[in-house]
Parts: C-alpha cells; sequence; structure tokens
C-alpha cells in the first residue's frame, strides 16, 4: 500500500491554471465593476451636493452655486489660497457648494463655502457641457445642465452623459466612448 503524502506537480500545474483562466476572464469584468463604481460615487456625491445646494438656498433666502474649482481642498486660512472656482467646464478635480450672495456663479470673498466635492480619483474626464456653474435659486431650483463623465480608458460604453433637471434630478446615459 502507498502512503499519499500531498500533491504530486501534474495536480498542483493544473490547478495554478484552472485559477489563471478564471482570473484571465474574470479581470476585465472587475474592471468595468470598478470604473462604473467610480462614476457611480461621484454622480452620488454631486447628487448629494445639489440637495445640499438646494435646501440651503431655500433656507437662506439667498443663491447658492456650486462650480468646479482647481483646488476644492484648501481650508479657508489666511495662508492659503481660498478655495475658487476655476472658471471653466472642467470639474475634474472637484467642485464647490457655497452661498452665493450676487448669484454670479463665481465665489467671490465673504461668500460662505458649505461643502466640497473630492472630484475625480484617477485621470477621468468631468466636463459641464454648457456652463461653469451650477446656480440654485431660492426657490431651491438649479437649472438644467449636462455634464460628460468620460472614464479614463474609456471601453464600450462606458462615457456617461449626465442631466441636472430643474427640479434637482440626475439621470445618466451610457454612450459610446470617443
Amino acid at each position: 500500500m502507498k502512503n499519499n503524502n500531498g500533491f504530486t506537480i501534474v495536480e498542483l500545474m493544473v490547478v495554478v491554471a484552472v485559477i489563471g483562466i478564471l482570473s484571465a476572464i474574470a479581470f476585465p469584468s472587475f474592471q468595468y465593476l470598478t470604473a462604473a463604481n467610480n462614476s457611480a460615487s461621484i454622480l452620488n456625491q454631486l447628487h448629494s451636493h445639489v440637495n445640499t445646494a438646494r435646501t440651503e438656498a431655500i433656507r437662506s433666502n439667498t443663491a447658492v452655486s456650486i462650480c468646479g474649482s482647481s483646488n476644492p481642498n484648501q481650508v479657508d486660512v489666511p495662508a492659503t489660497p481660498v478655495p475658487a472656482c476655476n472658471g471653466t467646464a472642467v470639474w475634474t478635480a472637484g467642485w464647490l457648494v457655497f452661498l452665493d450672495n450676487n448669484g454670479n456663479g463665481t465665489r467671490d470673498a465673504g461668500e460662505t463655502l458649505l461643502k466640497a466635492g473630492a472630484g475625480v480619483k484617477d485621470q477621468s474626464a468631468f466636463i459641464a457641457d454648457n456652463s461653469n456653474s451650477i446656480v440654485v435659486n431660492t426657490r431651491g431650483f438649479p437649472g438644467a445642465k449636462t455634464f460628460t463623465f468620460t472614464p479614463s480608458n474609456c471601453k464600450g460604453s462606458e462615457k456617461l452623459n449626465v442631466s441636472l433637471t430643474t427640479t434637482g434630478n440626475i439621470t445618466k446615459t451610457n454612450v459610446a466612448c470617443p
């Protein structure tokens, strides 16, 4: 009777080959899932900040604006630059939510910063198609806006067209990558 003490090299090679094949099949799906998760996270954060802006505009009876920013995470202290709107439609670095006393869509001196959006973690592009800012009026209604979210290494229909309605709802539509 032969004593069986372990696995043969052939058995181990078969197991390694099966794991390799399963990984090769699963990896592209995992990349798509990660990209979809990142875009959902960004859109959820934007939706939350739009709702905050709507609530604050009604509560304070002051316009509240959201704009793209190159330095959204700077703290409002004299030693650092005040977080400001970047004046472009590119929101990739993040955005600001602030009380907009004059309703002009840009953050001026003395306007209170309410929140800052973290922006995109990778090299994706998040671009407002028709405006540099969202201005929520004192009745809580933002203007209708559209955005384009293009993940880095975009494949298939991972690009998103994002629409913000005048009631504050956000919808997304997948479109083909360029």
